[in-house]
């Protein structure tokens, strides 16, 4: 407050009232502390020195035009309390920031020990190996399959005999180790939750993030995600069902499963992306060997060859699977030929048995099959091994034609 000569509370240094640079030295005194990023403004400092002065009952003198003013003694008193209020906050700064190092050290510490050895990412579908450590799924796979060994062990229990094993050498002990892997639900779930809890370095949980972005894509009905995420289940029990010379266990164990992976592409079938209509058709209309898999009603394979053919055109695994499905007779163009001659296709060799086709039927496998192996559709998801057998159906079509000429 000004007073009648315009000085601020007065300007007897006998009034008891303080000067405004006094003031103003006070709250610069006061006022932050950006060391320890706490901040007490002026204006704080103001309500806090004027709501004292306000309550005051010590009776002081009014300043010159009016209002009153506090004293100096009034403000030391309550600049000790602000430093009082400063150092509660101090400490309390002090306490939760080591506290809050202390938990980062911890979580980084419980980062790296998921991290996978080989991709050093904490994974997004982590398993346990035999040598008690923690790995992206396709990683250790991908290192097994490259690195695996044979090795004779001699059996305890019969000295005399012996048997031969798989080992490969683990990624982080050096040591042999089996090839066993285990599904590691519990660190998946922990992990998820670590990456979402935005504590984990972006380098470290790109692999995750990508998951989870996935999977959220999918829940709310992108089609392309739909397809990703049934890929995956359908890769992760093929594999976990041994190897291929087995194909009645492993085309059991995929259809027993076939909610855990087929029901994705059920869904993006319905909303008709191209990539899940091919997909599902597909799991309608075949089996893993590429044999007719006529257990399903016929209304459930006339669905699957409708969304085939209405994916054909830009999906290579639709085109390939009708141009399989011409030549292992479960889709005819010339139904004719088929009901005149249906019993003499097994009184050729399987080698000759091409010749049995009639033309149209054949010109129907080769469009699609050129289709795939020219790589003409915009979606290419067809595996290696299928993309060389459409290579190998299309040449003994040609070769038969040629052959027909001569």
């Amino acid at each position: 407050m000004l007073g009648s000569e315009g000085v601020p509370f007065g300007r007897s240094r006998h009034s008891g009232l303080v000067p405004f640079h006094s003031l103003q030295r006070l709250l610069l005194l006061g006022g932050q502390r950006d060391d320890l990023k706490l901040h007490v403004s002026k204006s704080f400092c103001f309500q806090f020195f004027f709501r004292k002065s306000n309550t005051s009952q010590m009776g002081d003198a009014p300043a010159e035009g009016g209002g009153d003013a506090p004293t100096l003694q009034q403000l030391a008193v309550w600049y000790g309390e602000l430093k009082l209020v400063h150092k509660r906050l101090r400490d309390a700064y002090d306490a939760s920031q080591a506290e809050n190092k202390r938990f980062k050290t911890t979580t980084s510490n419980v980062v790296d020990e998921l991290l996978c050895p080989i991709t050093q990412q904490l994974p997004a579908d982590p398993v346990t190996a035999e040598d008690g450590r923690v790995y992206e799924r396709a990683a250790i796979e991908e290192w097994i399959e490259k690195k695996k060994f044979t090795k004779t062990k001699r059996i305890e229990s019969f000295k005399s005999k012996k048997e031969e094993v798989e080992l490969v050498r683990s990624p982080s002990t050096n040591e042999n180790m089996g090839l066993d892997l285990t599904d590691a639900v519990q660190i998946r779930i922990t992990i998820q939750q670590l990456v979402q809890s935005g504590l984990v370095d972006d380098d470290k949980a790109t692999a995750v993030k990508n998951q989870l972005a996935v999977e959220k894509a999918a829940n709310e009905g992108d089609g392309d995600a739909l397809y990703e995420m049934g890929r995956k289940h359908k890769a992760k029990i093929f594999k976990e069902n041994g190897d291929w010379d087995d194909k009645y266990r492993a085309m059991t164990a995929v259809y027993e499963e076939e909610e855990s992976w087929g029901h994705w592409w059920k869904k993006g079938a319905r909303l008709h992306n191209p990539k899940c209509m091919a997909a599902y058709g597909q799991y309608l209309t075949r089996d893993i060997d590429g044999d007719s898999l006529w257990t399903n009603s016929d209304e459930l394979v006339r669905l699957g060859e409708r969304y085939l053919y209405q994916a054909a055109t830009n999906v290579d695994l639709a085109a390939y699977t009708i141009g399989c499905a011409v030549l292992s007779r479960d889709i005819l163009i010339d139904q004719q030929a088929y009901n005149d001659h249906w019993r003499t296709y097994y009184d050729l060799p399987e080698e000759e048995r091409i010749k049995w086709f009639s033309k149209a039927n054949l010109d129907e496998a080769k469009y699609w099959l050129k289709k795939v192996v020219h790589r003409e559709c915009e979606h290419k998801i067809l595996g290696i091994a299928d993309m060389l057998d459409a290579q190998e159906k299309l040449e003994e079509i040609e070769e038969h034609e040629k052959a027909k000429q001569q």
